[in-house]
C-alpha cells in the first residue's frame, strides 16, 4: 500500500546496496568516510553499540539482544548519511 512507512529490514536491505555501491566506485574513499563517521557517533553517543544502523555502517555483528534503537536521531543518522553519498 503506497504511503506506509518501510519496515527496518527493507531500509537496511536498501542501505546495504548503498553500501556496496559505495564501495564498489570508491572503496579507500568510502572506508575513511565510514570510519570517521563511526568515530563521530561513537565519541558522541555512549551507548553508540546498541544502535542497529551502526553494526551496519561498521560491518559488525552486534551482540544478541543488545539492539535498543534502529538509528542515530537527526543529523546523525546513519540513513541520511548514507543516501546523501
Amino acid at each position: 500500500m503506497e504511503g506506509e512507512p518501510k519496515s527496518n529490514e527493507v531500509i537496511m536491505g536498501e542501505l546495504e546496496a548503498i553500501m556496496m555501491d559505495l564501495v564498489v566506485s570508491d572503496p579507500g574513499g568510502f572506508q575513511k568516510m565510514r570510519n570517521k563517521k563511526a568515530e563521530e557517533l561513537s565519541k558522541k553517543y555512549p551507548g553508540f553499540n546498541t544502535i542497529a544502523l551502526y553494526h551496519l555502517l561498521i560491518d559488525s555483528n552486534p551482540v544478541e539482544g543488545s539492539i535498543t534503537e534502529f538509528d542515530f536521531p537527526g543529523d546523525d543518522s546513519i540513513e541520511k548519511f548514507l543516501r546523501d553519498q
